[in-house]
């Protein structure tokens, strides 16, 4: 009778032990490949539509609307309408083509982040966004050495004389909702199923690319992982376009238009005339001009301690949870080489690589 229990102990414990294996459907190289060269082919046929969409548009607003040119709105319609409302319906409508691959389950469900949760990655944005910025500086000071001339930030001097209305709905309302639907929602979602840290990273590149100069690749790519990581998490893209929406809103206008205000060589004039020995008139100006520039100053100040903070903020949590990091395999049976092969060295993506190097030269050499 104890043998007979004892047998019946070991078999229920056999099957607890044993759990029935998961066998992956296969999955061929070709068609990876294949798959993949379509979806980023679709971001380099974006590319192209924006240049010559954009290209017949100038001429055609030079030879018929001249007086349009000298406007301070001209420039961000014409590149907002190019880019959101020509070229990202094109890639759309490639990648709509493409649809998700639903012969494996996916485990991701639509998912809710608490307001604390939803700070911590908006604080991780602003680190990632940061750190980008601090590297673009670098790259660009490097290679402004090389080329004998500084070389600015395209944002900058887009926004420098521009209409501040038409620039906030084209960087706060416009480009969050359209870049997000199309790089985190259509992108992730047809590259998820070979595998999320693949599918974070490439759309990440491709997003970090297409804004063609040094000086914005790297936040653009930062931002765009932790986008990614929130998206493949959650599958709730209004969390990404709220980020993306603050991060334009705070980092690109809000302080861009206060420096519009500041003078900044009568503003180190200024800054050198304090402490000298001035006239009564001379010391009334001073103080006139101190008052002008003050609450700019202050504003950016507090803007600045702000963001830092909340970059800090954002590695702290980075790093106590870099180890909770939980990142979905490929569904398929293909190695892990072939996967970053298919999505890094695709004919797509390569293609898109040549046409934003040439945009990358042509920003160190005109900005």
């Amino acid at each position: 009778m104890d043998n007979d229990n004892n047998i019946i102990r070991t078999d229920e414990a056999t099957e607890q032990i044993y759990e029935p294996e998961i066998v992956k459907p296969p999955l061929k190289f070709g068609r990876l490949y294949g798959k993949m060269t379509w979806l980023f082919s679709s971001i380099a046929v974006m590319i192209i539509a924006v240049n010559i969409f954009a290209v017949i548009a100038m001429m055609a607003v030079r030879y018929y609307f001249p007086e349009l040119e000298q406007t301070n709105w001209y420039e961000t319609v014409l590149n907002s309408v190019a880019f959101y409302f020509v070229g990202v319906p094109i890639a759309a409508i490639m990648l709509l083509f493409s649809r998700p691959d639903t012969a494996v389950d996916s485990i991701r469900s639509k998912t809710k982040l608490t307001f604390g949760k939803w700070m911590k990655y908006l604080c991780m944005a602003f680190a990632f966004m940061y750190a980008g910025n601090w590297v673009g500086n670098i790259v660009t000071g490097v290679l402004g050495l090389i080329v004998g001339h500084s070389i600015e930030n395209p944002v900058a001097s887009a926004l420098d004389g521009a209409s501040w209305i038409i620039s906030t709905i084209s960087m706060v309302i416009i480009a969050p909702i359209f870049e997000e639907l199309l790089f985190r929602k259509l992108l992730i979602d047809r590259m998820q199923p070979y595998g999320e840290k693949t599918a974070i990273i490439a759309s990440a590149l491709a997003f970090g690319l297409v804004h063609g100069n040094f000086s914005q690749f790297f936040y653009a790519f930062g931002v765009g992982l932790i986008f990614g990581y929130v998206y493949c998490k959650t599958k709730n893209i209004w969390y990404t376009i709220s980020f993306h929406m603050i991060i334009n809103g705070v980092c690109g206008i809000l302080t861009g238009y206060i420096s519009s205000k500041i003078d900044y060589e009568e503003y180190s004039s200024v800054l050198e005339s304090i402490g000298k020995q001035l006239s009564n008139e001379e010391a009334m100006e001073l103080v006139a001009k101190i008052g002008k520039y003050l609450i700019p100053m202050i504003a950016l100040g507090v803007i600045s301690l702000v963001v830092f903070g909340a970059a800090v903020t954002g590695i702290v949590f980075f790093a106590k949870g870099i180890k909770n990091i939980s990142l979905e395999d490929c569904k398929y049976d293909i190695s892990a080489k072939n996967v970053r092969i298919a999505a890094y060295a695709n004919v797509g993506i390569i293609i898109l690589y040549a046409i934003m190097a040439i945009s990358f030269i042509t920003s160190i050499i005109y900005y």
